[in-house]
């Protein structure tokens, strides 16, 4: 898939037709038979390879962590031999997958059986996306590839109503009607009889049991220490020109740079900011913390409304990537010129998911206690405002939250796990995604035993970041001695600890928790209407541009001021009015 500068940005990696109905081939760079027709398109340096053995071919785009890649190929050569039925190759294909650590997404190619086959990593952080036509199954890591070869244009209402109220859709919708996402643990199989998907036997995600687990909150801290090394260390050892670290003023990107400097013999740092924007204080704490690091630092100016970078973020992720992260496309551009490459891109992500507590106010809520807990804590807009603008009642949004839920989770844990599964894997994950045009991330908090022993970690020992703080010191005690942006103590510090206990006692409480919600969110939509989203969703509400279903009577009134909305409230209907219009008018590449 080549990039094309004057029209933006496209998703690197796979792309699979897989016909039912054999018919001529069309070009395919990577393999193509009456069945299959398969291509990828990528950066120079990107890892991707295609390796045909006696039995088939095996795509695999990624990379797979602590040296074990030979391992996986072995496992995946031995496939023909004994997986004889669907149901046993999707087995063995996921257990292969899930012996490994790594980011990656890979195809199996069975030339003897005429079967094809398509998983990821155990947590899914690659985006896979896939639809039918009685013609054949479409699989890709761009949607818009599967969009021109189903010729889909029809709009996933409840996905749309879960875009606006989020940020992001649950499970495996997406905003177009024929396509969804692979989720982890996932594996889909197409033959010359059709396809089947073979559903996830439990989350990835899922609180583990660790026997002998250590009660002493240093010793734990000890073992986290540990264990997020080992994971910077295999992480470290990829075969890239740069190691860069995207580093802010907070706790979770010092942590990040703290293992990196464990393992590897140098690194750099890079900050962002937008232009004007008063971010002294970060720039300023990012530099300390990269000088105390020892890494070379530089710091960007991007522009967050860029109409160039919005409309490439749209036609890459057709909405789910929300227009104010497209300042991210120039900021990896800008380390991919500066830094030799390939370059790969450090980052704090999912640090603040597993090791705080994030507790629901009821310690055992039911059901309909959690969903209304959920939308509160996490909703863009109120649930009736995205009734007025999507049409979607809010019974069923409930009721669509409702399905997303595992039966089998605890209900102690069940709001971590809903983070965990749906925020980080729908929204962070996409978000994430976007930067491999130019770069490679790596989240080291995702190594894989990393998270097992933070999920077996019960949430009470996380209050307060008590064992985050204690993992810190363990780690790095200069990192810990260093003060926060925003004028926030260093974790290390008495009034860290006491600050977040205040914090968490309000946030667990169930009065003093509703108000801030509700102060907040007054605050937030008592701003004057201004902006650049203001402004773009008033310049297609002027051209008649509001595509349906969002309801253009609805959103002139958002743009008028006559219904207060927060500034993000209003990113997020201007981002799901672009990609419906470019679902609608057909995505070109």
């Amino acid at each position: 898939m080549t990039q094309t500068p004057e029209r933006g940005i496209t998703s690197p990696g796979l792309r699979v037709a897989w016909r039912f109905q054999p018919h001529p081939p069309g070009r395919s760079p990577v393999h193509s038979d009456e069945h299959l027709a398969a291509d990828a398109g990528h950066p120079a340096g990107y890892p991707f390879e295609a390796i045909r053995g006696p039995c088939g071919l095996l795509c695999l785009e990624g990379q797979v962590y602590g040296g074990q890649r030979a391992a996986l190929l072995k496992r995946i050569e031995d496939l023909c031999t004994r997986a004889h039925d669907d149901e046993a190759l999707a087995r063995e294909l996921r257990a292969a997958v899930e012996s490994v650590d790594g980011d990656f997404a890979l195809l199996w190619y069975d030339t003897g059986a005429r079967r094809v086959a398509l998983a990821a990593d155990r947590f899914g952080r690659l985006p896979l996306y896939y639809g039918a036509t009685p013609r054949g199954m479409f699989m890709s890591r761009d949607q818009a590839f599967v969009l021109r070869q189903t010729g889909e244009r029809g709009i996933d209402t409840t996905a749309f109503a879960q875009l606006l109220l989020f940020g992001y859709p649950l499970g495996a919708r997406t905003l177009a009607a024929g396509v969804s996402r692979l989720l982890p643990r996932e594996v889909l199989v197409a033959s010359r009889d059709g396809w089947r998907l073979f559903p996830s036997p439990g989350s990835p995600f899922r609180r583990s049991v660790r026997e002998n687990l250590p009660r002493d909150k240093h010793a734990l801290a000890r073992e986290l220490r540990d264990a997020f090394v080992a994971s910077c260390r295999d992480r470290g050892m990829i075969d890239a020109g740069s190691h860069v670290l995207s580093l802010s003023g907070g706790i979770d990107s010092r942590t990040t740079g703290a293992g990196m400097r464990a393992v590897l013999p140098s690194f750099a740092a890079v900050t962002f900011a937008a232009p004007g924007s008063n971010h002294a204080d970060e720039r300023d704490v990012a530099a300390t913390v990269a000088r105390t690091l020892g890494a070379e630092w530089r710091s960007y100016e991007c522009d967050f409304a860029s109409r160039a970078n919005i409309d490439g973020i749209v036609r890459m992720k057709l909405g789910l990537n929300p227009a104010d992260v497209a300042f991210g496309i120039d900021y990896v551009r800008r380390v991919k010129r500066d830094f030799p490459g390939p370059v790969a891109f450090w980052t704090g992500e999912g640090a603040d998911k597993l090791l705080c507590e994030h507790r629901a106010i009821a310690r055992s809520p039911k059901p309909e206690q959690l969903v209304r807990f959920i939308i509160e804590k996490n909703a863009v807009m109120p649930p009736e405002r995205v009734t007025a603008l999507a049409g979607v009642s809010v019974d069923e949004m409930v009721e669509s939250i409702r399905a997303t839920l595992a039966d089998d989770i605890e209900p102690e844990d069940a709001y971590v796990h809903f983070l965990l599964s749906q925020r980080v894997v729908r929204f962070h994950d996409e978000g994430e995604d976007r930067h491999r045009c130019a770069v490679w991330p790596v989240s080291p908090f995702f190594g894989g035993d990393f998270v097992s022993l933070a999920r077996a970690i019960p949430g009470r020992m996380k209050r307060e970041r008590r064992l985050y703080r204690a993992f810190l010191r363990e780690l790095a005690p200069d990192m810990a001695a260093l003060p926060l942006a925003g004028g926030h103590a260093a974790p290390a510090s008495l009034r860290f600890a006491l600050e977040y206990a205040l914090r968490d006692a309000l946030r667990n409480n169930p009065a003093t928790s509703a108000l801030h919600r509700r102060v907040r969110a007054a605050r937030g939509a008592r701003r004057a209407p201004g902006g650049p989203w203001h402004a773009m969703l008033g310049r297609l509400v002027d051209e008649g541009g509001v595509p349906e279903p969002l309801r253009a009577a609805e959103v002139r009134r958002i743009v008028s001021g006559e219904v207060p909305a927060s500034p993000f409230a209003l990113c997020m209907i201007l981002t799901t009015a672009l990609a419906v219009r470019a679902i609608h008018g057909g995505v070109e590449p």
